[in-house]
């Protein structure tokens, strides 16, 4: 029975640090190399039975595989002992952490497997060993997985914060144009009405009365004091308005409030003449934006995580001892 996802199915979120071509000479021969990290040895006999392992199509973990893909690693015995260097590091800072993976965890992580495959987890091990690898391998190499999605999870994944302002910038870089960020605000008002001489006279009059609020009246008094509306609400209260109900200029003047209070200027309708305060106001997030937002989220995060990632390697990489002798 072959089970193609079986393998398909060990994917650790993202990429690694692609180990700098330096460190192996394009002139050495791998099967005349070992290798030694912090003392801890990578064979040329290790080299050849990954080889193998490939050749049958063993797993490969993702989280050490990095950018290459599965072709690269199979064809490129240079990118093979990258592979298993990083694999070294990782079981080394593994251990130092002391990052362990109970028999429960194993046991519920495989029955998860068989589950995905439509299998029992008693056929799990004819169904891995029908593909040419021991269930024993099979088993330690899900051990060491877990441990890899232990440290990533501790070490690089929890650290990472997206914020809606990254997202809104993806989006735009994505889709060629900005999150439609509409609102919705409670407005009050005083009101001017050309009624009383003309519009000329009744912008003067609003004029006056802005010269007041700039001084620091309180706009509560000045619409009791001035406002010439036929019935004048408590506060000069208008109503609560979408951004699509309001013309342009009173949409940028609110766009540009850093906090609630009138806007410094005056505003024409057909009623009259206005000057506005905003009593609250709410942002209404663009519905396309929100569809994406988890897809967005999603990218930013596999950018930002290799980035961490690779950080990190920059930080371990001074760390460890790594040498090679022919």
């Amino acid at each position: 029975m072959k089970i193609k996802t079986l393998f398909q199915f060990f994917t650790l979120f993202y990429l690694l640090f692609l180990f700098p071509l330096t460190l192996v000479s394009a002139k050495t021969s791998i099967d005349g190399v070992s290798v030694l990290i912090n003392n801890e040895p990578i064979l040329a006999s290790d080299i050849n039975q990954f080889r193998q392992r490939l050749i049958k199509d063993g797993p490969v973990d993702d989280f050490a595989l990095g950018t290459m893909t599965l072709a690269d690693l199979k064809a490129n015995p240079e990118n093979q002992l990258k592979y298993l260097i990083r694999i070294k590091m990782l079981e080394s800072e593994i251990k130092r952490l002391k990052l362990e993976v109970t028999h429960d965890r194993l046991e519920s992580e495989l029955k998860e497997l068989a589950k995905k495959n439509g299998l029992s987890r008693e056929q799990l091990p004819q169904a891995i060993e029908a593909q040419g690898l021991m269930f024993s391998e099979f088993q330690e190499y899900t051990k060491k997985r877990i441990e890899h999605q232990i440290f990533v999870e501790q070490e690089i994944s929890s650290k990472i914060r997206i914020a809606d302002e990254d997202l809104m910038a993806a989006y735009f870089t994505k889709y060629k144009k900005a999150p439609n960020q509409g609102f919705e605000v409670d407005l009050a008002h005083i009101l001017f009405t050309p009624n009383k001489g003309g519009r000329a006279a009744a912008r003067q009059r609003a004029q006056t009365v802005l010269a007041l609020l700039n001084k620091g009246q309180s706009f509560e008094n000045l619409v009791t004091q001035y406002s010439e509306e036929t019935q004048i609400s408590e506060g000069g209260f208008l109503g609560s308005f979408k951004n699509s109900d309001l013309q342009p200029k009173v949409v940028t003047a609110i766009n540009g409030q850093k906090k609630l209070g009138f806007l410094n200027d005056i505003f024409e309708t057909k009623a009259g003449l206005h000057l506005f305060k905003t009593i609250k106001k709410q942002d209404i997030p663009d519905p396309d934006f929100v569809k994406k937002k988890d897809e967005l989220r999603n990218e930013l995060f596999a950018k930002q995580f290799k980035q961490s990632l690779e950080h990190w390697y920059d930080l371990k990489l001074k760390e460890f001892s790594i040498t090679h002798v022919k």
